[in-house]
């Protein structure tokens, strides 16, 4: 289970890398795959139809879970 973490980014959507690090310190990911996906789904909850983020979402389903 992820219990603390904190993504840091220059990243043009601060709000985005803002809901990734709320998501990461819920307490609710676990550090599995399943976990990453879960990450994923409840960030592209919170960032709605934006396509630019959501393509940023993709791209952490992908890489996410080759990183653990």
């Amino acid at each position: 289970m992820i219990i603390s973490g904190k993504v840091f980014s220059d990243c043009l959507f601060p709000d985005f890398i803002d809901n990734l690090n709320d998501i990461i310190q819920s307490g609710t990911i676990h550090y599995d795959e399943e976990g990453m996906h879960k990450l994923c789904d409840a960030l592209a909850l919170r960032v709605g139809d934006n396509p630019t983020q959501l393509k940023f979402i993709d791209d952490l389903k992908k890489w996410l879970p080759t990183a653990l």
